[in-house]
């Protein structure tokens, strides 16, 4: 959004004020503005995680503080000639090493399969362009669209609330409260 207003400041606005800020209306944006907005601001993500590598499980495995141990005491074993002793914990870092194997195949695979659960999974929400209501996927909600809302909905993005009727959200992602918690509009829709 082009504009430097906080969220203070937006929930003190009315409701044409808050649909000409955004260039919208009641019914939606239009196909046009929906591709420049698009282009311009990309999809709708919350994060953008950089990928992690094998590499990474791998040194995440190695930083079991045991392994770290065992590798010190055979490092100072060799420094100060005590090779039976440094063979005898080389030993049994060896025999640790397994488990450091065993969990960077279980975490890789868990990732590898976490991964590809995430592309297939696939949020859709309602929107109104041009008119009418579609069911469209989260990523391609784009500011000054209007979203409605149902039982089960999934809250797409920030949201300015025009009307509401028994809406009761589930915040315990964000504050730990297990209850939901019902949201009103006050005078200047929030």
């Amino acid at each position: 959004m082009n504009n430097d207003l906080g969220y203070k400041e937006l929930s003190s606005k009315s409701k044409e004020e808050i649909m000409e800020l955004f260039k919208t209306n009641e019914d939606g944006l239009n196909i046009n503005a929906f591709h420049h907005r698009l282009e311009q601001y990309g999809e709708n993500i919350a994060t953008n995680r950089k990928k992690k590598t094998p590499l990474y499980f791998l040194l995440e495995a190695l930083k079991d503080k045991f392994v770290l141990i065992l590798f010190l005491l055979a490092t100072i074993d060799f420094i100060t000639d005590d090779k039976i002793g440094a063979f005898i914990i080389l030993g049994i870092l060896g025999i640790t090493l397994i488990s450091v194997i065993i969990r960077f195949s279980q975490d890789w695979s868990t990732y590898k399969f976490n991964e590809k659960l995430k592309e297939q999974i696939r949020i859709f929400t309602d929107v109104i362009r041009e008119g009418k209501q579609k069911e469209i996927r989260q990523e391609k909600v784009v500011y000054g669209d209007i979203i409605t809302l149902s039982a089960g909905s999934v809250i797409p993005a920030d949201l300015y609330l025009f009307e509401s009727k028994d809406l009761f959200i589930n915040q315990s992602a964000f504050t730990g409260e297990s209850a939901a918690v019902e949201k009103n509009i006050n005078i200047n829709g929030l």
